[in-house]
């Protein structure tokens, strides 16, 4: 049989097969058998088969295997069974399938081995500087929980776990990738790892070869490393991380990672973190991650004194300092964030502190909201040489405070109501009030701002803008007391504003404040206390003789027709026939007959009638454009006012014939000129 090998047949294979099932676990008994094992298992051997009859030979190991492992019922205080000749065999096996891409032969053998536990000693090809040896054990294996753990006290059990994990590495170094293994070693026991490390039984020590597998082991596996650890373990993990995050043959989140990873070492010192912010070619977001990072450090105030700088505020980009000062915001008290912020704005580095910076500044000194940064945010305001956009910021702050908060919001209106009163010393703050009451497009209609030829193109808005447009708006719809009364006061605000602003500017003011009128947005609102409706008739009244715009009319007549209709349905609500669901056409003529809006209403719409048909085209088709906007808006209570007497029914009626002779004329003339 020896002689047949290693070209042996099946036919061999197979009364081998039976040779070693007759020994049964036995077998090594038998010099035959054992020294035909070796020769058969030993490496060089092994590696001289070809495919064929290697899966001859490790099909026969299987059998050999099934009877050589003793069961659990009898386990021994290692918890292995310690079988050198089986193990060098798997050992040999696993090399050959492993060099020869044979993955499912090396998978398999991979779950056996842990299945089993069986150990030889110290393997040598597999000490971790095989890629597919540590992918395939990584991925494809875990060793089963010890024997009747669940039977164990906790103390019973972590003293087993680790008995567990320093027998496998004594088995192979690859067990360090086992999660068993490498868990009970990094919590329970670092110094087995720091002494298993020093010894090099993973490719060289940690200490000895910083770019070896060892150390690319220890960082993968472990995202931080703690105190527990010695210093020089922590420094060599340090430095590992450092050098990945210069390699740039990595992609930027390995490198952001492994620079965040840098900061945060335990034994990384300020010096280093400045060192490294220093370089000139570090990339901007390696920058930005350390310095996110450094107030996990347990003195990071040195670091921050030194990027707070004057000449790190010229040398670097001020955006990396934004961010850091966002981050800072979080970790230290308010009245601590306002003095670093104060040191910012002094005379003696506001020449170095860019738009960006300082509107970055602007922001954390809303969020801590402290009397110290209220009067930072004044004296910024009041400065005549704040940055136009660092103005925007503020104002845009302010108004989101004042729609956003009910109470502690003073100097914040202080601020909106100086701009309404003054608006023409400063035409970018109220213009973008403006863009608050009202929107852009209402603007460009009422004021033709933003035209380019023909067309109007409208300026980019920012997003903060819109969402407090949005928010007023939802606080119109919320209809509670708190939410009313802030309205009123927008109301007032938008009232100032129209009086300061010159043409065209402030009818777009006047507009937002007539939009905000109670009658439109109190829900019980019976009557007309603010005098919208007579400002309204006023406007239509003056714009008749004046050059028309046709939006403009629209607008605030639409809006007198949904005040007038809300005025009525109000009052309604409150009697009884309301309740019992007999509002007739009786009782809604009763109802409008006293109320003072409806005969208000009445009194105009005659007026409108009566000068339709009066004056220059211009003025007539004024008229009809408010009758248009206030009859479609008030609905259906059109019907039950005093309108209908018989002089206007003889003039509404005279008009409509009037209106017809003129289409049917203009229809044929059109006719005869498409002919």
């Amino acid at each position: 049989l020896k002689s047949d090998f290693p070209g042996a047949s099946k036919g061999t294979l197979l009364r081998l097969k039976q040779l070693f099932q007759l020994a049964s676990i036995h077998w090594e008994d038998s010099k035959f058998l054992a020294d035909l094992f070796d020769d058969l298992y030993g490496r060089s051997s092994m590696m001289a088969l070809s495919e064929e009859h290697f899966m001859l030979a490790e099909d026969l190991l299987k059998s050999i295997f099934s009877i050589s492992t003793p069961s659990w019922s009898t386990p021994d205080e290692t918890y292995f069974f310690k079988h050198p000749r089986l193990a060098g065999a798997v050992d040999s096996v696993m090399e050959y399938a492993v060099n020869h891409n044979l993955f499912d032969v090396a998978i398999l053998w991979v779950h056996c081995w842990g299945q089993n536990k069986i150990y030889g000693g110290p393997n040598s090809w597999n000490k971790g500087n095989s890629r597919i040896f540590r992918f395939l054990l990584q991925y494809n294996i875990e060793l089963p929980r010890e024997p009747r753990s669940r039977d164990l006290f906790r103390p019973d059990l972590e003293e087993r776990s680790v008995l567990f994990a320093s027998t496998a590495l004594k088995m192979t170094s690859s067990a360090i990738l086992l999660n068993s293994v490498w868990s009970t070693i990094v919590n329970n026991r670092p110094d087995i790892l720091m002494q298993y490390c020093k010894d090099g039984a993973i490719n060289g020590a940690f200490l000895e070869d910083k770019s070896s597998n060892a150390l690319s082991l220890l960082y993968d596996r472990l995202p931080s490393i703690s105190d527990i650890f010695p210093p020089d373990l922590s420094q060599a993990y340090a430095s590992y991380a450092y050098a990945l995050s210069r390699d740039q043959g990595k992609d930027l989140e390995t490198r952001v990672t492994a620079i965040e990873r840098f900061a945060i070492t335990c034994t990384t010192k300020n010096s280093e973190i400045l060192a490294a912010l220093t370089n000139p070619n570090l990339e901007a977001p390696l920058v930005e991650a350390i310095t996110l990072k450094i107030f996990a450090l347990d003195a990071p105030w040195h670091t921050l004194a030194h990027l707070l700088s004057i000449e790190a505020l010229k040398s670097r980009k001020q955006s990396w300092t934004a961010s850091l000062l966002a981050h800072v915001s979080k970790h230290i008290a308010p009245n601590q964030i306002v003095d670093s912020l104060a040191l910012l704005l002094h005379p003696s580095r506001r020449d170095a502190l860019g738009i960006m910076l300082q509107k970055a500044i602007v922001r954390m000194l809303f969020d801590t909201n402290t009397e110290k940064a209220k009067e930072l945010l004044l004296c910024e305001w009041e400065r005549s040489d704040t940055h136009v956009d660092v103005r925007h910021v503020i104002l845009t702050l302010c108004l989101q405070c004042v729609v956003e908060k009910d109470i502690d919001v003073v100097w914040e209106w202080d601020i909106l109501e100086g701009i309404a009163m003054n608006g023409t010393k400063d035409e970018e703050s109220s213009l973008l009030l403006l863009s608050v009451l009202t929107d852009q497009s209402t603007i460009q209609c009422l004021t033709k701002r933003w035209q380019v030829g023909q067309s109007f193109v409208l300026p980019s808005e920012e997003q903060s803008v819109s969402d407090i447009r949005n928010s007023l708006q939802a606080l119109m719809h919320s209809k509670t007391p708190a939410s009313l009364q802030k309205i009123d006061r927008f109301y007032l605000l938008a009232d100032k504003l129209a009086q300061s602003l010159p043409q065209p500017d402030s009818r777009v003011a006047l507009l937002g404040k007539l939009r905000l009128s109670r009658f439109l947005v109190d829900p019980c609102a019976t009557s007309d206390d603010q005098n919208s409706l007579a400002d309204i008739e006023n406007i239509i009244m003056e714009e008749a003789g004046n050059e028309l715009n046709e939006f403009w009319i629209v607008e605030i007549s639409e809006i007198y027709g949904c005040g007038v209709q809300n005025c009525i349905n109000n009052a309604a609500r409150q009697i009884p026939e309301w309740s019992a669901g007999a509002m007739t056409k009786e009782v809604w003529i009763e109802l409008c007959v006293d109320h003072s809006v409806a005969l208000q209403a009445s009194r105009f719409i005659k007026k409108l009638l009566s000068k339709s048909n009066n004056g220059e085209t211009t003025a007539q088709r004024c008229m009809w454009i408010a009758l248009r906007g206030v009859t479609d808006h008030a609905g259906s209570i059109l019907s039950f006012l005093d309108i209908f007497d018989d002089s206007i029914s003889d003039y509404i009626e005279e008009q409509q014939t009037d209106a017809q002779r003129i289409y049917e004329v203009t229809s044929s003339i059109k006719r005869r000129k498409l002919r």
